[in-house]
């Protein structure tokens, strides 16, 4: 319970955005982005999606596909690793059952593809 409170606290804290706003990319503060430009995927986005799929499998045995990562990115998802896992296992812990009952996952105007681990 106390993992799923410290879960709900971070993926609230990534959700407090500026429309219009933009934040400049950061290595000092572990924010990278947009980690995606022109339609070029650098190192630091490889690197970043790795490190929030090793979140996510470890805060809610979920493992999100690479190119959802790099789709998120993409879609102005951003900031600490540890808020962008909180945002996608909120994500697919409540999405609501849609599709004759699918799962269906959104975060950003993304849909979440992955699969659950044990």
């Amino acid at each position: 319970m106390k993992k799923l409170l410290i879960l709900g606290t971070l993926a609230l804290a990534g959700c407090a955005t500026v429309p219009g706003a933009t934040v400049p990319p950061s290595t000092s503060t572990g924010i990278l982005s947009p980690l995606v430009t022109s339609g070029v995927i650098t190192e630091d986005t490889r690197t970043k999606a790795k490190q929030v799929q090793a979140a996510t499998a470890q805060y809610c045995q979920y493992i999100p596909t690479i190119g959802t990562l790099i789709s998120l990115f993409s879609a102005g998802v951003g900031g600490p690793v540890a808020a962008i896992a909180a945002g996608i296992c909120n994500t697919v812990t409540t999405a609501p059952l849609a599709d004759g009952g699918r799962r269906l996952a959104v975060m950003n105007g993304v849909v979440i593809k992955g699969r659950f681990v044990k």
